[in-house]
């Protein structure tokens, strides 16, 4: 079960490697230019240094809260995890190098909340959390489509979101990264979301024969999806390729439903291999499989063998929208 959770937060929040700039030097010519004002504050009126220091002290104090206000991080919420191959996003956080935003929307007894905003160069990123209360163990949510549109109503390009579980919290904490950035210093935009949809991890029994090299076919009937043919093939001493084709009834299922094949043994469930691939189109537009197992794992014990997909449980409907001011 957990394995199909990963495999679907995987497929539906999409990661890669954003470069960042060197938060650390931006934080210092902040600190660089707040001493300097200071210092050439008291060269200029060394006669009366004595008599303006005290306001020369407040200035340079009250300068620094002022540039600090606006990037309050959000630090009541662990984002570590989600954030573990983001070093310099971790890094501004750190340094309250964000700026808060502190808005929510609730649909359906589901609160989608903005916390930090942080802008560069190069992306903008928003911090979020999606509280959907009590949450089943089976459930996986998804946050779709989620996109910043400017004043003329054109989306950014190069978007995507990213949720991850908070045991602890018992909330999703989520982060939307975009290649827009504001062309002056301070704009208007809006963020929206089409919808937030829950899924569970649902399986059915499938007895097939896993030493015959025929064409096995099952009926299916659940979630759009009509039938399943598979064929097993042994991939010399070491591998057993599991070979399927799934037809759909309702196309637009492929998006959410992700089938595969698991095997127990004995109980025990046993992980296909690397190399392993899910959802290439067929010559007929079906959903096709390729699962490779060690041979030694199907080749004895009580075996048994599920088709495990993920089933669309709730739809908040959107779109919900935020009214941001966004800032370098």
């Amino acid at each position: 079960m957990r394995k199909l959770e990963n495999m679907l937060e995987h497929r539906l929040n999409k990661d890669q490697s954003v470069p960042y700039p060197d938060f650390d030097s931006m934080w210092e010519r902040i600190e660089h230019d707040t001493t300097a004002s200071v210092h050439a504050r008291m060269s200029s009126g060394s006669q009366n240094r004595g008599r303006n220091w005290s306001k020369i002290a407040a200035v340079a104090s009250v300068s620094v809260l002022l540039a600090a206000a606006p990037v309050y991080a959000a630090v009541h919420y662990n984002w570590d995890s989600m954030l573990r191959e983001k070093g310099g996003v971790q890094a501004a956080l750190a340094q309250n190098l964000g700026q808060k935003l502190d808005q929510s929307v609730t649909k359906d007894g589901v609160t989608l909340k903005l916390h930090t905003a942080i802008v560069d160069e190069n992306r903008t990123i928003i911090l979020f959390t999606l509280d959907v209360g009590q949450r089943q163990d089976s459930e996986t949510w998804r946050v779709n489509e989620m996109t910043l549109k400017g004043t003329e109503g054109k989306s950014s390009s190069g978007s995507y979101n990213y949720l991850n579980w908070d045991e602890k919290n018992q909330i999703y904490n989520g982060y939307f990264e975009s290649e827009w950035t504001p062309k002056q210093g301070t704009v208007n935009v809006q963020l929206v979301t089409d919808t937030i949809q829950a899924y569970s991890v649902q399986s059915l029994d499938l007895p097939l024969d896993i030493h015959s090299t025929e064409t096995q076919s099952f009926p299916i009937g659940q979630e759009g999806m009509r039938s399943i043919e598979v064929k097993p093939f042994t991939q010399g001493q070491e591998k057993m390729l599991i070979s399927s084709a799934i037809i759909f009834d309702q196309p637009e299922a492929k998006e959410w439903a992700y089938p595969n094949i698991v095997g127990y043994k004995n109980g025990t469930l046993i992980n296909s291999l690397n190399g392993s691939t899910f959802g290439q189109p067929g010559a007929k537009g079906e959903y096709t499989t390729q699962q490779y197992f060690k041979a030694e794992d199907v080749s004895s014990g009580k075996l048994t063998y599920k088709l495990q997909y993920m089933k669309k449980e709730q739809d908040v409907e959107g779109p919900l929208a935020f009214d941001l001011q966004l800032s370098k």
